[in-house]
């Protein structure tokens, strides 16, 4: 399960979201894993990644939030809705849901860390425009 990816303090805080049923945990079957084992994925996706696509594949309304680049390309291939870090940083703005400064302060946050990879010229457009 992808939940079992993340840190203790990242799962404390989609439980309140779980808990109100706007964030579904899925586990599979055995039916289901079985199907996962003889399906048709590239050797670079990881369990958990093959996982999600076979999931999001099935569901009409799934999205999938990731930043790894065969996982986006596989899904973009499958037609399965797929979106990064940015896309969620751009709904929050575009919905005015943060404040630009904030998402500014993300955002050089996420860079800073550098545990995702995001395009800095991408990255620097929108901290041009949010600083605005």
């Amino acid at each position: 399960e992808v939940i079992n990816e993340l840190f203790d303090k990242q799962q404390a805080l989609l439980a309140i979201f779980v808990d109100s049923g706007k964030l579904i945990v899925k586990s599979f079957t055995a039916l289901e894993l079985a199907e996962l084992q003889g399906g048709d994925f590239p050797k670079g996706l990881s369990a958990v990644d093959c996982g999600v696509l076979y999931y999001a594949s099935l569901e009409n309304d799934a999205l999938i939030l990731s930043n790894d680049k065969l996982l986006r390309q596989t899904a973009k291939h499958r037609t399965v809705p797929i979106h990064g870090t940015l896309w969620i940083l751009d709904y929050f703005q575009a919905q005015s849901l943060c404040p630009n400064k904030r998402l500014c302060e993300a955002l050089q946050l996420l860079n800073a860390g550098n545990f995702r990879r995001l395009p800095a010229k991408e990255v620097n457009a929108r901290l041009k425009t949010w600083s605005v």
